[in-house]
């Protein structure tokens, strides 16, 4: 099934609820330490709950650029697919695309 943001009437669709959970838990693990919201609480905290408020907006967006710009720094290979079970390994294991370079 896929999630997605809702942005006033507007639906933003995602992915799966695992490929999402996975984008956080690669900040969570690879950006904060493992320090779930420590670094970027608006993305973290109150957007991974559901609801990122407008006063909250520009906040989050700043997070979220720092967040793009400092995953680029790792390959695809690095990412974390859970973050409370770091056994865990993406569906495709591997096998990334060689179009996909961070």
């Amino acid at each position: 099934m896929a999630v997605g943001f809702k942005v006033g009437y507007y639906w933003f669709q995602v992915g799966t609820s695992d490929f999402l959970h996975s984008f956080f838990s690669t900040i969570c693990i690879r950006l904060e330490h493992g320090k779930w919201g420590r670094v970027y609480p608006k993305l973290m905290g109150e957007l991974y709950q559901g609801c990122l408020k407008n006063q909250d907006l520009n906040e989050g967006l700043e997070e979220l650029r720092k967040v793009r710009k400092e995953l680029k720094n790792f390959p695809s290979s690095d990412v974390i697919w859970d973050a409370e079970d770091l056994s865990l390994t993406p569906p495709w294991g591997n096998n990334i695309s060689s179009d996909i370079t961070d």
